[in-house]
């Protein structure tokens, strides 16, 4: 696995919010095209493809394994 950004949130909504202001922070020009969620050795990872206007592709990992967790914990709850 290449380096990830790591997500500190304690929710899913905040976690995407915290992805969504580092894109914009660090890839301004690009858009995202596709997103996957990935799991290795115990931490959940999205995978963001984005590209600009020039079909420049880039793809950015984040650690979303607390706001992952967090969700998780809400699931189970109401089960």
């Amino acid at each position: 696995m290449v380096r990830a950004v790591v997500i500190h949130a304690d929710s899913d909504a905040a976690g995407i919010k915290a992805e969504d202001k580092w894109l914009s922070r660090h890839y301004p020009t690009y858009h995202k095209v596709r997103q996957a969620l990935l799991m290795k050795n115990g931490h959940y990872y999205d995978k963001i493809e984005v590209v600009n206007s020039s079909e420049d592709h880039k793809e950015i990992y984040f650690d979303i394994t607390e706001p992952y967790n967090s969700l998780m914990r809400i699931f189970q709850k109401s089960g």
